[in-house]
């Protein structure tokens, strides 16, 4: 509507797809979520969000992130959610990917990457991570989904325990007691499990 338009207008919030759909306007909602605010501003979405919160409903931490702007970069403006906002999002989402990748199960002969191979059901695997990714001042939190038979994630343990970090952590959202992956882990890992089943 002309209204909207206008509103859009005075807020500067460009709905071209082009800035639309740009990586640094992503953001995780649920389908609730999602479908009560639907085109509302800026302001409006960041109030919705707040609330769903307070009255404990669960909203994904970088999701809080983004409708509080605690990226570097943001502006201070909680009336828009600026280029300068999506492009502070796109860098940080950008980094996160660069840390990721990092670690990420890689076919290579990279002479620049230390390698750890495990068993898997049908055959080996090979795990890597380059050789500067960690220091020994680093704390590493090595998360995966599940814990199943836990091969892919001793070799990641042992790889980055020889980098000598300060501290390594293991957590999983769910562990699989049944498939007993946990024996599979050294006895010195620190592992947490926020399900059991």
């Amino acid at each position: 509507s002309q209204l909207v338009s206008k509103i859009r207008n005075i807020l500067d919030e460009d709905e071209s797809d082009v800035k639309k759909n740009w990586i640094g306007n992503l953001t995780l909602l649920d389908s609730g979520t999602n479908r009560s605010y639907k085109n509302k501003v800026y302001p409006l979405k960041q109030l919705k969000i707040r609330d769903r919160i307070s009255n404990g409903i669960f909203v994904p931490v970088c999701t809080t992130n983004i409708f509080e702007k605690r990226f570097d970069g943001c502006s201070n403006d909680n009336i828009h959610w600026s280029f300068d906002d999506k492009k502070a999002h796109h860098d940080f989402i950008l980094r996160e990917i660069d840390a990721f990748i990092k670690t990420y199960p890689l076919k290579s002969d990279n002479d620049d990457t230390i390698q750890a191979s495990y068993d898997k059901e049908y055959g080996k695997d090979v795990i890597e991570i380059h050789r500067d990714a960690i220091t020994p001042d680093d704390i590493v939190v090595l998360h995966d989904d599940v814990l199943a038979t836990g091969g892919t994630m001793a070799a990641a343990y042992e790889l980055v325990k020889s980098m000598n970090p300060k501290k390594i952590y293991i957590n999983f959202i769910i562990e699989l007691s049944a498939l007993n992956g946990r024996a599979v882990l050294p006895a010195d890992a620190e592992v947490t499990s926020l399900i059991t089943y």
